[in-house]
């Protein structure tokens, strides 16, 4: 197990060997499940591009916070390649660089649509139609948040 207690130790953990303009891979022992470095700052655990954006840009960063990668590199500790930015932030840029879908993956039809609104009508609960088309409960709250967007109403026209 790593433990980077001081920003020395945390240094130590980078390879800045490709220069200024190139990642600077996190290549200590401690890796979270998402391929980000993940040692340890004063005996808790720590994102290690966090850590790396606070002590190059000796900025203490409000929990609430989070560091994005310009690069798309989980590893990278670059202090150049790393932003603060919220949440919300993140997901756009995951949105932006097509890693994330804006849209809900399940695809229904107009006639699955409009049988769902009309659960929600009968008083169904959002989890309860989505177990039933096999779907998440969010799928269901994407359309309904839409109003039904795109349902014709009568299936004749």
């Amino acid at each position: 197990m790593t433990k980077a207690n001081t920003s020395i130790d945390l240094l130590g953990m980078i390879d800045p060997s490709g220069g200024l303009s190139s990642c600077w891979p996190y290549v200590g022992k401690r890796w979270h499940r998402d391929g980000y470095g993940y040692p340890k700052r004063n005996q808790k655990p720590i994102l290690a591009h966090r850590w790396s954006y606070e002590h190059h840009y000796n900025y203490c960063l409000n929990p609430c916070i989070v560091i994005r990668h310009t690069c798309d590199n989980p590893a990278c500790c670059n202090p150049l390649h790393l932003l603060p930015g919220t949440q919300a932030d993140n997901v756009q840029d995951a949105i932006n660089r097509n890693r994330m879908r804006r849209k809900p993956r399940r695809i229904f039809t107009l006639e699955q649509l409009n049988q769902m609104k009309e659960l929600r009508t009968t008083g169904m609960s959002q989890q309860k139609i989505a177990d039933l088309y096999q779907c998440s409960q969010n799928a269901i709250s994407y359309w309904e948040a839409r109003n039904w967007a795109y349902l014709i109403e009568d299936q004749s026209l």
